[in-house]
């Protein structure tokens, strides 16, 4: 694997970067290798490989994520390769990771339409998904700011607009529209997820999987901090206190799961969406302090925030502090359990935060649009679709595997 000291975290993932570089090394072509998450754009984190070819051969990234792919799980691919002739150093010859440059996204060649209907839907999707004008069918998705998260929305949105159960994998191996067209004919006889339904709320609801196992770790280990999300968040120029604290009340009430609880019959858990529910913002004034023990006091009172536990059988799923540092500066902590949340929820979160926020500060009504379904939904979802032959089909899969 070579040396293990640059781990990562990425969309839920902790992966090491090295072993991604290993994986590189190993492909013929390829002298040397570095691979780095940077965040180019706020919010867009992502894995870029930087390559050296071996002198005198030509390097066609094309392959190197091919190459990759075959060895490593799809969020360990990066989604852009930069070919460099050196790497630059330190001056003591260590790779100096600052000064690689940044990739430049959304390069192609020459436009190719599309020749057919199915090229065309998909051509439409493409650019919705990735914010770009005009894909062609020659068109690469990783080249054009394609990555793991990326490509599981496109499976998604191919299954619903064709009805075609697409593997990830076909994505990576045949990442043009041109190439991924060739391959859906085959694929049209595969397993088709079904809709998913909206429940009548009753007192009871069943728990997805996600939800069982980490209660069960909840329940066995007495109220652990390990599974809480937290993330401290600086405030520049003046705040608007109430719409803030409107925005998150109103974030409470539109995701159910963020009020759900968690409740124990017999042995078996169940879920329970709470009605009516004050969300409360903590306040805290540290603008009188001096500057450092004002620093000191936001980091204790950040982790004292990170390391309590929620009580999965009555929280709120999300609790929020505002500190106050002066009329122009605040820190907000925020927090969720990983029962109701994941790294992409966080992205979720803030987005929703900074546009609520905005619409309420201008006297605005809430302009986000309802949800269709909520998690429940999707736990029962999951209960009614994995069971029976679904369920055996993947439960005999593993069988084999680990066997």
């Amino acid at each position: 694997l070579g040396r293990i000291d640059h781990q990562v975290k990425l969309r839920g993932f902790r992966i090491e970067l090295g072993e991604i570089e290993a994986q590189l090394r190993s492909h013929g072509l390829v002298r040397e290798a570095v691979v780095l998450a940077r965040e180019d754009r706020p919010g867009d984190k992502r894995l870029v490989a930087y390559v050296v070819g071996r002198e005198g051969l030509a390097l066609d990234t094309g392959r190197l994520r091919e190459h990759v792919a075959s060895k490593l799980p799809e969020y360990m691919v990066p989604s852009a390769f930069v070919v460099l002739d050196w790497l630059p150093l330190t001056p003591s010859g260590k790779v100096d990771r600052r000064a690689l440059p940044a990739p430049e996204l959304g390069e192609r060649g020459e436009y190719v339409a599309p020749r057919t209907e199915l090229e065309r839907r998909l051509c439409e999707i493409w650019e919705e998904l990735l914010g770009v004008e005009r894909v062609g069918i020659e068109d690469n998705f990783f080249d054009l700011g394609g990555h793991s998260l990326l490509a599981t929305q496109l499976v998604s949105r191919v299954r619903a607009a064709l009805g075609v159960e697409v593997p990830l994998r076909e994505l990576f191996e045949h990442p043009t529209i041109a190439r991924f067209c060739e391959r859906l004919p085959g694929l049209t006889s595969g397993l088709v997820l079904p809709e998913i339904a909206v429940l009548e709320r009753r007192e009871r609801l069943a728990l997805s999987y996600a939800q069982q196992r980490l209660w069960f770790i909840d329940r066995l280990e007495g109220g652990s901090s390990q599974y809480n999300i937290p993330v401290a968040v600086g405030l520049k120029g003046e705040l608007d206190v109430a719409s803030f604290a409107g925005a998150l009340s109103t974030i409470v009430e539109r995701h159910e799961s963020l009020r759900t609880v968690f409740a124990e019959v017999d042995g078996e858990a169940y879920q329970v969406v709470r009605t009516g529910v004050d969300f409360h913002l903590a306040e805290r004034d540290l603008s009188g302090l001096e500057a450092e023990e004002r620093r000191r006091t936001v980091l204790r009172l950040a982790q004292e925030d990170a390391r309590r536990p929620f009580d999965l059988n009555r929280d709120l799923l999300l609790r929020a502090s505002l500190l106050k540092l002066s009329a122009e500066d605040h820190v907000v902590l925020l927090n969720m359990h990983h029962i109701a949340s994941d790294g992409w929820s966080m992205g979720v979160l803030m987005q929703e935060i900074r546009t609520l926020y905005e619409a309420y500060r201008a006297g605005k009504p809430n302009p986000l649009a309802p949800l269709r379904v909520q998690y429940a939904d999707y736990a029962q979802w999951q209960r009614q679709w994995l069971r029976g032959e679904v369920l055996e089909g993947q439960l005999s899969y593993w069988r084999r595997q680990l066997a």
